[in-house]
């Protein structure tokens, strides 16, 4: 983070599975320790997908669990908004007849309360950079029988648009 500030680079630290951010506990203690050293809070990159599957939550769980932190999205502006559910880093977004598929209704909602309580805060550089992340098959985030996850990608982030218009905020401007 020093070096950020002398390269003025915008690092975070991001939440992910398999690192020493996997569950929120890990992610907070390193924000606590940050917090307690320098007397700031710590930005970090959540791709909130990770700790749901690491807590198995229900989506009427999402926003209660992964948002209880506030500060920590909200002091950054990086958002990974990749669909998931609380067994799946990521979800389809269609289903086989052009509509969407429940898992993706099921999640909008919490697309819509993270981009919520970023406005709620600081907004740093007054910029929210968002990823509508889905990986490719050969990564093990999709799976074969699944819509091409670049269409699909394209399509979530057509939502993730008027979820940020919901909130009250012209994506163009």
């Amino acid at each position: 983070m020093e070096e950020d500030e002398r390269q003025n680079a915008n690092v975070h630290l991001e939440v992910h599975r398999d690192t020493c951010t996997e569950t929120p506990e890990k992610a907070y203690a390193i924000a606590d320790g940050y917090r307690q050293a320098t007397g700031r809070i710590l930005r970090m990159n959540v791709d909130h997908s990770h700790p749901a599957i690491i807590k198995h939550l229900r989506p009427a769980d999402f926003a209660g669990r992964l948002l209880d932190r506030p500060e920590l999205l909200q002091h950054g502006n990086l958002l990974h908004c990749r669909p998931f559910n609380g067994h799946h880093c990521q979800i389809p977004v269609t289903d086989s007849e052009g509509g969407f598929t429940r898992e993706f209704l099921d999640y909008l909602p919490f697309v819509e309360a993270a981009f919520a309580c970023w406005l709620e805060g600081p907004r740093p550089h007054n910029v929210l950079w968002v990823v509508p992340e889905l990986g490719p098959v050969a990564s093990g985030y999709g799976i074969s029988t699944w819509p091409p996850v670049w269409e699909d990608c394209i399509v979530a982030m057509g939502e993730m648009r008027k979820a940020w218009e919901r909130v009250g905020v012209n994506p163009a401007g």
